[in-house]
């Protein structure tokens, strides 16, 4: 059990997680917490279709609710990550949303540095949220996992959703959160 914040640096420094990315910068602001679960903020469901894909589902109602501050309290940071190509993407997404599709830049964005030093919001979605969205956040929790192998179970990024049905049915109910107002079909 790793007792101080000089020990969890040097377990970081020392640890050889086998991977092709670059090395995670850790701020020193960062202390694991371990008694800390994964997926607390939103009302969320385990959506398991496949044994691999254990990512927790938000319903669009409940992305509606993020956007609009309900759970503004809860987190400092918040990413959308629409893994749509960018052609679907700027034929119209969520307005606050970011292109993300490929694990390059994804560990980009998250992994290069890890965001250590904010509670951090991840909803991923893509058209349907069947393929691609929940691929890019399996790849997401597998690194995190990696990185803090020595401190099971802390997680730079526990709140990782994927958005049931995708833009998809986002955009049926809700086109005043998105820009342009239109929906580029796969």
């Amino acid at each position: 059990m790793i007792s101080s914040r000089s020990e969890f640096m040097k377990t970081l420094e020392t640890n050889n997680v086998s991977t092709k990315k670059a090395v995670v910068i850790v701020s020193d602001n960062y202390i694991p917490d371990p008694l800390r679960e994964e997926c607390q903020i939103l009302p969320s469901t385990n959506f398991i279709t496949k044994p691999d894909d254990t990512t927790r589902r938000v319903s669009p109602k409940t992305v509606v609710d993020v956007l609009e501050g309900k759970y503004k309290d809860q987190y400092d940071l918040l990413h959308i990550i629409d893994c749509r190509f960018p052609y679907e993407f700027e034929g119209g997404h969520i307005k606050s949303a970011v292109n993300i599709n490929t694990t390059d830049e994804l560990d980009k964005l998250l992994l290069q540095p890890a965001t250590t030093d904010k509670r951090v919001l991840l909803i991923f979605h893509c058209e349907f949220s069947s393929k691609r969205a929940p691929r890019l956040a399996r790849h997401l929790r597998n690194q995190d996992r990696a990185w803090n192998v020595s401190h099971y179970p802390a997680l730079f990024y526990p709140e990782v959703y994927v958005m049931e049905g995708g833009y998809s049915s986002f955009f049926e109910e809700n086109k005043s959160y998105c820009w342009p107002e239109a929906y580029v079909k796969m």
